[in-house]
């Protein structure tokens, strides 16, 4: 019969404290054979069940319980910590405060409950958290805020709740973001535009409301923001810069929603076909830069009417057809200031 079984590496003492193994061990002679190679005294006696064996705990509903991670409290140097898919139960235990050093802290993948532990926010060297595939519920600790070289925070497929704390983002070190799939509530924080480089944002099946923070164009390196499945609104969306990205396909017609929009730039990317007459229901439209791309067809009669737009980049295509007439009294007569069409 397979068993789980937690080798204790505080009490077998044939590895050094700065290491730590946890192995999914299934019987009897997968042990002799590590045994073969580190000579644990005790594994291997004749007559005895290997449950009972110097440092093996077995548990028979195959799921560690986290009391076994108590253990490791006295690892004081210890900077990486993962203990990812197993299937460990019970909560996070509060004796791994005291690992203050930790940069890596994974324990996703299992089925832990209660919730995320305050302490995480204590430890100041962190720069992974992830959570993700759990059973953890409650708030995510406002003091997360103070772990200020935290990159990547993955919380998702969870029960959490209440609104995204904004002090996550005050570091301004934060790249990636997960936390789809929980009961999060409130709105994004305007706080998000001081991360330069978050370059993914995923917050899809949550109860988030109200818009989209105007902030988030300032996210110079945003690549992947996933929001579908809430009740939120980009209608208040000024600037939308997604320039040198590598994206393909066509521009979605969604973004004729976007009726304050001022700004749109996708130059340098490989965005193909027409330009979408969607793009002209963004009557505030002061700047649209589609340059580098490939897009073809033609230039659309009707963004000639577009009276705030004050720089048009069309350059690096494969455009054709006539210029529209009605630019040659645009340029003088609404103001355009810049109109490049380069090379077609």
């Amino acid at each position: 019969m397979a068993f789980l079984c937690f080798l204790s590496i505080l009490r077998l003492g044939v590895l050094s404290k700065s290491q730590l193994v946890f192995a999914q061990l299934n019987d009897e002679p997968t042990l002799l054979a590590i045994n073969k190679e580190l000579i644990v005294p005790g594994w291997g006696v004749n007559g005895t069940n290997f449950c009972n064996w110097k440092g093996i705990d077995c548990d028979l509903n195959q799921a560690f319980v986290t009391s076994a991670l108590r253990e490791l409290s006295s690892l004081k140097d210890l900077r990486f910590f993962n203990i990812s898919n197993n299937v460990l139960v019970g909560e996070i235990p509060d004796e791994l405060k005291s690992l203050e050093k930790l940069e890596d802290f994974q324990v996703s993948g299992n089925k832990l409950n209660g919730s995320i532990p305050f302490w995480v926010g204590n430890l100041t060297n962190l720069r992974v958290f992830t959570a993700y595939e759990n059973q953890l519920v409650g708030e995510i600790p406002d003091n997360l805020g103070s772990v200020s070289e935290l990159e990547l925070l993955t919380l998702h497929s969870n029960q959490l709740e209440g609104p995204i704390p904004k002090s996550i983002f005050a570091s301004g070190k934060l790249e990636v973001l997960v936390l789809t799939q929980n009961r999060l509530t409130g709105d994004i924080p305007e706080l998000v535009g001081h991360c330069k480089g978050l370059s993914n944002i995923r917050i899809g099946n949550n109860d988030l409301v109200r818009v989209i923070p105007r902030a988030i164009g300032n996210v110079s390196g945003l690549t992947y923001f996933e929001a579908d499945n809430n009740n939120l609104s980009c209608s208040n969306l000024t600037l939308l810069n997604l320039a040198s990205n590598g994206f393909t396909g066509v521009i979605p017609p969604e973004l004729g929603q976007l009726i304050n929009l001022q700004e749109l730039i996708l130059y340098e990317n490989s965005l193909f076909g027409e330009i979408p007459k969607s793009i002209l229901a963004c009557k505030n439209l002061n700047k649209l830069d589609l340059s580098n791309n490939r897009f073809n067809g033609t230039i659309p009669n009707a963004i000639c009417d577009m009276s705030r737009l004050q720089y048009l980049l069309l350059g690096q295509n494969s455009l054709k057809g006539e210029i529209p007439r009605q630019s040659i009294h645009v340029v003088g007569y609404y103001g355009w200031r810049v109109l490049e069409l380069g090379k077609h």
